[in-house]
């Protein structure tokens, strides 16, 4: 709620689609580079007062689960598939290329969402997932790509997100202290949700 006051919502109805928006995209959609439309209505004066700027966050909101999600969440459904697949075998990334290895991975793991954010935006979430990654002395190839599946997957705020509160606690453990066992517990953290998604579907 405080969140949603910082851009003038103080109504119920924008209150109740901004914390929507944040179940659906992360704590931080509106400063998420994979949703640059958040930001751009947010910022924008000329889209008008609190309730017109909901009524054009609903609708692109509604345009993105078309484009992305898709019918029955089939979309989406495929992509996790993809995602646990990719998180479970080896690497097809090189450290010589890495950039453009794990855009060309990310592209193939999710088409649609690849094509609605567009490269600019996936690029840009790789250099903070690959920065978020140094930041928490998780730099290895390993630790980068965990990382910026996080991000791509749950929101690029995700690691300060109390919707995912797994995260904070994994990167905040002082018992694990090997770079590998908090790369490891990530990823079979991040797995398990994965699954569990697609198990309530």
């Amino acid at each position: 709620m405080s969140q949603a006051a910082k851009y003038g919502f103080t109504y119920r109805g924008p209150i109740r689609l901004y914390l929507e928006l944040m179940l659906l995209f992360g704590s931080y959609f509106d400063t998420d580079p994979q949703y640059p439309w958040a930001a751009e209505i947010f910022i924008n004066q000329e889209s008008g007062a609190q309730m017109q700027r909901a009524k054009f966050l609903y609708e692109k909101a509604l345009d993105y689960q078309e484009k992305v999600v898709g019918p029955d969440d089939g979309y989406l459904l495929e992509a996790l598939k993809k995602n646990i697949l990719f998180l479970r075998h080896p690497l097809s990334v090189t450290p010589e290329n890495y950039l453009q290895d794990i855009l060309k991975e990310i592209a193939q793991i999710y088409p649609q969402k690849t094509s609605y954010v567009g490269i600019k935006g996936l690029e840009a979430i790789i250099r903070k997932g690959i920065e978020g990654a140094q930041r928490q002395r998780l730099g290895s190839m390993r630790g980068m790509t965990v990382v910026i599946i996080l991000m791509f997957v749950l929101g690029h705020g995700c690691g300060g997100d109390p919707i995912y509160s797994w995260i904070i606690k994994i990167l905040n453990d002082k018992d694990i202290t090997e770079r590998e066992g908090k790369i490891q517990d990530l990823e079979k953290h991040l797995l398990s949700w994965l699954e569990y998604r697609l198990s309530v579907h």
